[in-house]
């Protein structure tokens, strides 16, 4: 791996720490339907993006093993660590009430996830370049999708609609945890090594969202978004570890092989 300067090691690792707990524990809570889906098409599709996201998590994992002085491997970097040590973002680990709520959850994150990955092509450090290289067109497929299903619930019956609107307000409020830079990103900043430009991946993630509702003609939303904005209604806290109490069981489940029976192997 190529070096990495020492005064930003620390930031560097904590940074793709948390691109990879997010995607994992997201990975998980839509492991969590496989076989419960609404259709068998939408069950693959659902099964197909948590697998996509648990490669991306592995591939994270696989770079921040290899970091000097770093003695844990994916498998105890992904399972072997407390709570407080996961920098997922809280939208991941919010329940999948209905599907709707599923709907809208992936359609926030996939509006950001593909605007962070666009941002970090321009990473200096190549193993995280390429990784966002290679997950680019996966996540295309994801926002489409969920772009899709939000136009389809919100244009559709007055009872989609409702279910919609419903986890619209719920999930909206986790939704902009990304945008408040963590101390390990303010850090690489002020090193000069990467600045992930979040005011401006704010600005078109809510531009793009807007459309979406509108094509959905879910203007409640809309209303409650812009309300959400000009009182600033989110929750934060994920990014340095600090969750709501769905991590916990989502960690007694994911972790329970690797405590039960410690560095075992498939």
């Amino acid at each position: 791996m190529e070096k990495i300067p020492d005064h930003i090691q620390n930031s560097l690792q904590e940074f793709i720490l948390h691109l990879a707990d997010t995607n994992l524990i997201l990975s998980h809570r839509l492991s969590e339907l496989c076989g419960h889906g609404p259709e068998l098409e939408q069950d693959i599709a659902v099964t197909n993006i948590a697998l996509d996201l648990l490669g991306q998590a592995q591939f994270y994992y696989q770079v921040i093993s290899q970091f000097p002085h770093e003695t844990r491997n994916e498998d105890q970097l992904a399972f072997l660590r407390l709570e407080n040590e996961y920098y997922s973002l809280l939208l991941a680990e919010q329940p999948n009430k209905n599907f709707g709520h599923v709907v809208v959850r992936q359609f926030l994150y996939d509006t950001y996830h593909l605007l962070l990955l666009e941002s970090l092509r321009n990473i200096p450090f190549k193993p995280v370049r390429a990784i966002a290289e290679k997950a680019l067109p996966e996540v295309k497929y994801h926002k489409n999708w969920s772009k899709q299903w939000v136009i389809t619930l919100g244009d559709g019956t007055d009872e989609s609609r409702e279910i919609i609107t419903e986890a619209f307000k719920e999930l909206w409020l986790y939704s902009m945890e990304f945008s408040r830079p963590a101390p390990y990103q303010i850090d690489l900043e002020n090193a000069y090594f990467f600045r992930l430009l979040l005011e401006q991946i704010r600005e078109d993630f809510l531009k793009e969202v807007t459309e979406v509702l509108e094509e959905a003609q879910l203007f409640e939303v809309l209303e409650f978004v812009q309300k959400s904005e000009s009182q600033d209604m989110y929750q934060y806290g994920g990014k340095i570890g600090v969750h709501t109490e769905n991590m916990g069981y989502i960690l007694s489940e994911i972790q329970y092989m690797q405590r039960l029976y410690p560095n075992c192997e498939w």
